[in-house]
């Protein structure tokens, strides 16, 4: 469910981004973090993504300005949850998600949330990165034979993630 003024919020902010009229040392407030992801053990506080992410996510891996404006549905209702890569999953200190969306190479984007990061003496979670993940296929595989997976979508689980044992 998407909430409108959160993402009406969310849009204006990224408008003054690539207007160049936002404020170098100002975060982009997604929102509150979605229940979905609340779900997959993410904290219930407010989601940022950095101004310094989105220009990596622009100029390494070629995203442009509307993958990030439907970037916000994606969150909402993420395809799947997995626990990051950065150790023991009790600190619960990160998330991937993968989304339903593309990148120019038709690799579908995955998502990196930091979790119980500190702003302004206050607890939020930052996206870290969005790209597109070549052979999401072998890592969807490598990530359940490790244990990683939380949560999946089974409605948006197209046929291509069931042959993989879904």
């Amino acid at each position: 469910m998407v909430r409108q003024n959160e993402y009406i919020q969310y849009c204006n902010m990224l408008e003054k981004y690539f207007n160049h009229t936002l404020k170098s040392h100002e975060s982009i407030k997604i929102g509150v973090t979605p229940n979905a992801l609340q779900i997959g053990g993410a904290p219930g506080v407010d989601l940022y993504i950095n101004q310094n992410i989105i220009k990596k996510c622009i100029e390494k891996h070629q995203l442009t300005k509307n993958i990030f404006m439907d970037m916000y549905a994606q969150l909402q209702d993420p395809i799947m949850i997995f626990k990051g890569n950065d150790g023991n999953f009790q600190d619960r200190r990160s998330i991937v998600i993968v989304t339903a969306l593309k990148d120019q190479n038709d690799d579908m984007l995955i998502c990196a949330i930091q979790l119980h990061r500190k702003k302004d003496q206050t607890k939020v979670n930052n996206i870290r990165s969005i790209y597109g993940k070549k052979n999401i296929h072998n890592y969807i595989r490598k990530q359940i034979s490790q244990r990683n997976l939380i949560a999946y979508n089974i409605q948006k689980t197209d046929k291509s993630f069931q042959l993989i044992g879904l």
